[in-house]
């Protein structure tokens, strides 16, 4: 009789005298040895018992760990603005807390700079991942509204596919505005949303 230990793996074999093939029973668990005088036949059912245990403890295993593989499938990232309003360099923005101690909405603040402002909300500072105003029917973006205190576009994202696409705060020159984005991801389901509202007047 031999045992064999690799990590958490234990092997045992063994050979009767009159037969040249070793039987090899292999499992997963630490105490894999035959009990002292047990028979041939009585061994390999064993055995064949600890191997199916074995596989029932690996194939849970691999279940709960392609849970926590999917339910963490979106890390969290860290939410930039990139605009006209700074040469189209990723700045990044302020995570607030929420009210009932959950995250709150990332935020910008930005002053108006000419006539409007356009902007793109980038995942990680990455251009691969943006977020932008969801184009209406006719191809013009859905932010392309009149002047408002509080706009709130729809968003599509987080993709390369919005190049020409941006968000636009139709305000004058001097204005503050405050940018908000908020995104939940649960499962297959990831709602985002954009709006923006006036904070401080033209000075």
């Amino acid at each position: 009789i031999e045992l064999r230990i690799l990590g958490k793996w234990r092997s045992v074999t063994w050979e009767k005298e009159e037969k040249s093939s070793p039987v090899l029973a292999l499992t997963a668990g630490p105490s894999a040895a035959a009990a002292p005088g047990a028979s041939h036949g009585a061994a390999a059912a064993s055995s064949s018992g600890s191997a199916a245990a074995a596989a029932s403890s690996s194939s849970a295993s691999s279940a709960a760990a392609a849970a926590a593989l999917s339910a963490a499938a979106v890390p969290r990232g860290t939410y930039f603005v990139a605009g006209s309003f700074n040469n189209w360099e990723p700045e990044e923005m302020k995570h607030e807390e929420g009210t009932d101690g959950s995250g709150g909405p990332w935020t910008y603040n930005v002053r108006i700079q000419g006539w409007g402002a356009e902007f793109q909300i980038l995942r990680n500072a990455d251009w691969l991942q943006a977020f932008y105003p969801k184009a209406s029917p006719q191809g013009q973006s859905s932010s392309s509204a009149p002047s408002s205190l509080d706009v709130r576009p729809e968003v599509s994202g987080p993709d390369d596919l919005g190049y020409g696409q941006n968000f636009q705060i139709d305000g004058r020159r001097g204005m503050k505005y405050r940018i908000e984005f908020k995104r939940e991801v649960q499962g297959e389901k990831d709602t985002k949303s954009v709006a923006w509202h006036l904070i401080q007047g033209a000075e």
